[in-house]
């Protein structure tokens, strides 16, 4: 349980960054492909994969990709679309998006990045941190308990928020469980919940499967600029802007920093 929950005290909190929560639902990808329980496995590996397609994915892949320590280093390099050429679309779009003007040295400066050039080398790169460590400020106590006030306004005394009360009633979880028995029947209400959306599910799965290989395959064949990024369905809802989790990386992910901080 302890990846679990690390990875959860990790996306709740207010300072968590995007690279962070693809590399949390990487790891739990893992973690899950790893179970004994095969049936198990698959349902929640689907259940997540679900949830999963309705984020808005590119943005999660440009912090892995701009991430120095990562680049592509992680990414699965038999899919084509998730290397520079085609991730670099996504930084064009983005920068027309919210900067509404074209840009003028935007790709120069990712090859720059792609071949690790100065100012995007190591030695820059680490030189930087040290710089961000000895510069840094924390938050002041005050500061702190104010964030801390607020995260609390709305968790109610059993510990859990307002919202997910009825949900956690609806399935005891908020009471200790006594013996195997419950623990047994705990599982079987959890896995009649996954089966309840294991239809829609698998065709979800199955139109992810058949896109991931041929995502953004027709938008590489014309220049993104400010003129026509409106008339493009937006990243959230553009069926050539999701890809798998358990297709993105690569075997070796690595542990997250967060993890070894969590034990």
């Amino acid at each position: 349980m302890l990846p679990y929950c690390a990875a959860l005290n990790q996306l709740q909190r207010y300072n968590s960054q995007l690279h962070e929560v693809l590399h949390s639902f990487g790891n739990i990808v893992n973690i899950l492909q790893s179970l004994s329980n095969y049936t198990l496995s698959k349902q929640l590996l689907q259940k997540l994969e679900k949830r999963w397609a309705d984020w808005e994915q590119p943005l999660l892949l440009l912090s892995f990709l701009l991430h120095s320590g990562y680049r592509t280093k992680k990414f699965n390099p038999a899919i084509e679309s998730l290397g520079f050429f085609h991730l670099g679309w996504w930084i064009t779009y983005y920068y027309c998006a919210w900067f509404n003007e074209d840009p003028e040295v935007l790709l120069v400066e990712l090859e720059a990045y792609r071949q690790e050039k100065y100012p995007y080398n190591n030695a820059t790169t680490q030189a930087q941190k040290f710089k961000n460590i000895n510069i840094a400020t924390s938050l002041s106590t005050t500061e702190d308990n104010n964030i801390l006030e607020q995260e609390t306004d709305n968790i109610s005394d059993n510990g859990f928020s307002d919202t997910d009360c009825d949900n956690t009633a609806s399935l005891n979880i908020n009471k200790n469980i006594q013996n195997v028995d419950e623990w047994h029947s705990m599982i079987f209400k959890w896995l009649s919940m996954l089966d309840d959306e294991q239809g829609n599910e698998v065709k979800i799965l199955e139109e992810l499967k058949n896109d991931s290989n041929n995502s953004n395959d027709n938008k590489m064949e014309y220049d993104i600029n400010i003129m026509n990024i409106s008339n493009l369905p937006h990243p959230a809802r553009d069926k050539n802007a999701k890809w798998r989790l358990q297709d993105i990386f690569t075997e070796n992910l690595g542990e997250p920093s967060y993890l070894s901080d969590f034990k």
